[in-house]
């Protein structure tokens, strides 16, 4: 299974909460209150509809395409998912037609 490390992610991209703040506004964005900020750390997630903007602006700010490989860490799968076997027979439609 694959994590995302947002803490390591924050704090080597932005340093600090305020730098975060003053680099979204720089770019147009209004940036979430300080008390979200605390709970993206706290709960070592980011928010996905706020990972796209920062991951614009640290290309922005570098001129170079930001990633979050040197973010992802594998860790064994503590949840065993059991997979239905699936009925394929029938006939469905293409994504690519």
């Amino acid at each position: 299974m694959l994590h995302f490390d947002a803490k390591k992610f924050l704090k080597e991209s932005f340093g600090t909460e305020d730098n975060l703040r003053n680099r979204l506004v720089e770019h147009g964005f209004e940036p979430p209150n300080s008390e979200a900020l605390r709970k993206w750390g706290q709960r070592n997630q980011i928010p996905a509809a706020w990972l796209p903007r920062l991951l614009y602006v640290l290309a922005k700010d570098t001129n170079q395409l930001a990633g979050i490989l040197p973010y992802m860490i594998r860790s064994e799968s503590t949840c065993r998912t059991v997979h239905k076997k699936r009925d394929f027979s029938g006939t469905r439609p293409s994504v690519f037609e």
